[in-house]
């Protein structure tokens, strides 16, 4: 064979090869394409309103959440200090602007109130005497912020999810 025979050859060789690989690249967008679908509920493989669900399911859990907490703070089963807490992140996840609300004041200057207090293994670590001193202090800033409180949990359940 001559050397201008080779070129049909290899025209031939490098027109599989290109071909090969687009295949193997056409397969691997096919492949993401349905990852993606998979991934978001959307057939299409693009974003839909499955976001929105979330956000709205997320939403009406921590609305959820929060009402059954105001519910067994305003009947005295969960102290006001440990559902203040509860309610000051809930509430920031609901929507952190929240904070802002008059309707929530109480929740949030109760916490602030108490947040200077040793929690978990802080207070543990703490001497009977200094815990027993912290928790009069607390169950005084109760006495003091109750009514504030329970009209911020009564605001709280009028929440709408």
């Amino acid at each position: 064979m001559t050397a201008v025979s080779y070129w049909p050859v290899l025209a031939t060789l490098a027109v599989a090869i290109v071909l090969g690989l687009s295949a193997w690249a056409l397969r691997l967008q096919v492949r993401l394409l349905q990852q993606r679908a998979a991934a978001t509920g959307n057939p299409d493989g693009e974003g839909d309103g499955r976001c929105a669900e979330r956000h709205a399911e997320a939403r009406r859990d921590l609305t959820e959440q929060l009402h059954r907490l105001a519910q067994v703070a305003l009947a005295g089963d969960v102290n006001l200090s440990e559902a203040c807490i509860r309610a000051r992140y809930l509430l920031d996840h609901l929507d952190p602007a929240q904070a802002q609300r008059s309707d929530f004041a109480g929740i949030y200057q109760h916490y602030e109130a108490i947040s200077g207090f040793a929690v978990r293994s802080a207070r543990t670590a703490l001497s009977p005497l200094e815990r027993r001193r912290q928790d009069r202090a607390r169950e005084a800033l109760e006495v003091l912020n109750a009514a504030s409180v329970q009209q911020a949990l009564q605001a709280v359940l009028k929440l709408a999810p």
